[in-house]
């Protein structure tokens, strides 16, 4: 089971490709700062991925500069 999010230190990421996976996610998030948790919402059926995601960063300052640096 994985751990829970933590909504302070939370990116929520939108308008993900279906050949989106979590190590995309935490390569293009990780130089932002250390991650938690990594999460890209799948549809269980097909495998692909449904469009959106999570990373939950360990300092809140971290997911704010990426934030910053990413909504562009």
């Amino acid at each position: 089971m994985r751990p829970r999010r933590n909504e302070k230190n939370s990116v929520g990421v939108t308008n993900l490709s279906k050949d989106t996976r979590e190590p995309d996610l935490l390569e293009l998030f990780g130089t932002f700062g250390a991650i938690s948790r990594v999460h890209v919402a799948v549809d269980h059926r097909t495998g692909i991925s449904r469009g959106f995601g999570f990373v939950n960063f360990v300092n809140k300052e971290d997911a704010e500069r990426a934030i910053h640096n990413l909504n562009r």
